[in-house]
C-alpha cells in the first residue's frame, strides 16, 4: 500500500490533497494493491502454522504452534503482555 502511495503521490501533486477525489482514488487503489499482496502471504502463514486464523478454535489438549508459544513465553517473561494485577492510579487531573 505504501509503495503505491509514495510512487503515485510523488508523481502527481494533486493526489496529495485529502480534499480531492483524486486523493481518495489513489488511496483506494493503494488499499486494493495492499490487500492483493498481503492475502496470499497471510494464507501461507496460517497454512504453515506460523499464524493462526481469526476464527481458529483449537481442541483442548492440542499443543500450541511453536511460534505462538515462543512469543507468549517471551511476553510473559518480559512483563510486556499488558495485563496488570493491580488497578492503575487515577491521573492527577481526574475527578474521581
Amino acid at each position: 500500500m505504501a509503495a503505491v502511495m509514495v510512487i503515485w503521490m510523488t508523481r502527481d501533486p494533486i493526489a496529495m490533497e485529502p480534499a480531492s477525489a483524486h486523493f481518495w482514488f489513489v488511496m483506494s487503489i493503494a488499499l486494493s494493491v495492499g490487500f492483493v499482496v498481503a492475502y496470499p502471504i497471510n494464507w501461507w502463514l496460517v497454512d504453515w502454522g506460523l499464524k493462526h486464523g481469526m476464527m481458529t478454535v483449537r481442541p483442548a489438549g492440542e499443543p500450541m504452534p511453536l511460534a505462538a508459544g515462543l512469543s507468549m513465553a517471551g511476553a510473559a517473561m518480559s512483563g510486556s503482555h499488558g495485563m496488570t494485577t493491580q488497578p492503575r492510579a487515577a491521573p492527577r487531573w481526574s475527578t474521581r
